[in-house]
């Protein structure tokens, strides 16, 4: 899991929702010492999953987000986000695009 988002604030999100067992690392904007607008916290990830960078799917719903991801070279998966006032150009740089999470295993298998 990786947000841009304080690492408290991610973790309470995840056991609120029942999740927290599904994410076995949390990489932060603040533990990488970078934003979104660098690749570092997506590489950092790839590091930990040791997978393939063109298997390594990168979730965002932040259009300069997913243009990092994809400038550095992943596979990225477009969410909807109602605060993303340019969903239409995150859409069209998306491999995938999702309305809502809930299509995030199709997505995957």
């Amino acid at each position: 899991f990786n947000a841009a988002t304080d690492r408290h604030l991610v973790c309470a999100a995840l056991k609120r929702n029942k999740i927290s067992d599904y994410f076995a690392e949390i990489f932060t904007c603040t533990s990488v010492g970078h934003g979104k607008d660098e690749p570092d916290i997506y590489e950092a990830a790839l590091r930990f999953l040791a997978t393939q960078k063109a298997e390594t799917f990168i979730f965002e719903d932040a259009l300069y987000a997913a243009r990092t991801a994809r400038t550095a070279g992943f596979p990225v998966v477009g969410v909807f986000d109602p605060g993303e006032k340019k969903s239409d150009e995150l859409r069209a740089i998306s491999d995938f695009y999702l309305d809502t999470f809930m299509g995030a295993k199709e997505v995957l298998e």
